[in-house]
């Protein structure tokens, strides 16, 4: 789908593939992200670049904002298809991702010893299975052949789209090194997944200040015809994609607001210890009998209450089988501001 003169998109109708972007610089075309190469992802890909007269084996860069299968594990794919054109087509991903992209590397186990690190002795018992599930979806589905010419970049370089030059800024957040790419010239502003939280090494505080970051272009750039690129969804132009990012600050500051308070009436009742394993499940239902589900929420809370440590507000712990967070006696004089 055309979204400007020479920038075309390829969005997955369910979100199941990343957004797929290509850039034409003349018969030459630049890829942001080449998605999955299964359950017919790539083919609807390549179907839409037939009908956009995108040429394949003319790609000329291929770059990532961040090294999630989802969105990288078709590289060598067109890696292949561009041979004869660009025998060494480069695939650049933030540097803080590269291992991420090393042969043997394995999502589950390394989600696995982040909980170890925190919560060392602990066997998890109640998501052994889940674990296991995961890992076999991952080692079967999820793999990913580094190509030949990877290379990383930080903060500060400048990287080819099309005609484009597109500045990163490496926040971290959803991965270790996930970027921020903006092109003013453009103009336009990639975000990759940077509101998602799905891993537990997911940092609230890179995520935080890659919304920060986009805050600040928005404020820089004042013409509404600037395109937001998000990971799985539509693009947005202008004011609903500076929505979109404040809509962020919205919805956590809305948990804080409700949070904080309820740490503090608890820590006044004498309850300084509060089981969040409890109110995961309460909060899922029904849905907390499949452990599948119920690890995502619990990653996504743990990451959470992983900031809130940091900030002084009290102290994870894993037992009984259970989350469980102790508010700190100075909890009710600290704020949140997002």
């Amino acid at each position: 789908m055309k979204i400007a003169d020479d920038i075309f998109a390829y969005i997955h109708p369910f979100g199941a593939n990343c957004a797929v972007f290509a850039f034409k610089d003349g018969n030459d075309v630049d890829l942001l992200d080449t998605g999955i190469v299964r359950q017919f992802a790539l083919r609807l890909v390549l179907k839409g670049m037939g009908r956009d007269g995108i040429d394949p084996r003319r790609v000329r860069h291929i770059v990532h904002t961040h090294g999630h299968f989802d969105h990288v594990q078709a590289d060598g794919y067109f890696q292949k298809r561009a041979a004869f054109a660009h025998p060494t087509v480069p695939v650049f991903a933030p540097q803080a991702d590269l291992f991420r992209l090393a042969p043997g590397f394995n999502t589950i186990h390394w989600n696995m010893a982040h909980l170890l690190q925190r919560f060392p002795g602990q066997t998890f018992p109640r998501f052994r299975r889940a674990f296991h599930e995961m890992n076999f979806v991952f080692s079967t589905i999820c793999g990913y052949k580094p190509p030949a010419n990877l290379q990383g970049y930080v903060t500060g370089d400048e990287l080819t789209l099309g005609r484009y030059r597109a500045t990163a800024t490496c926040t971290g957040g959803h991965t270790e090194g996930h970027a921020i790419l903006w092109a003013p010239e453009g103009p336009f502003l990639v975000t990759g997944d940077n509101d998602a939280i799905n891993e537990a090494t997911c940092t609230f505080q890179g995520i935080l200040e890659s919304h920060q970051v986009c805050r600040e272009i928005y404020a820089r750039h004042s013409s509404d015809d600037l395109l937001l690129l998000r990971g799985h969804n539509e693009v947005l132009k202008g004011e609903k994609g500076q929505e979109w990012n404040e809509k962020w600050f919205t919805d956590f500051g809305a948990i804080s607001s409700s949070l904080l308070p309820y740490f503090q009436r608890l820590y006044e009742r004498g309850q300084l210890v509060v089981d969040i394993g409890r109110i995961i499940r309460l909060f899922t239902g029904y849905l907390s009998k499949i452990r599948v589900v119920e690890l995502f929420a619990f990653m996504r809370v743990f990451v959470i209450l992983k900031y809130l440590q940091e900030q002084g507000f009290g102290h994870m712990r894993y037992e009984k089988n259970s989350l469980w967070f102790e508010i700190s006696p100075d909890a009710r004089d600290r704020t949140l501001e997002f």
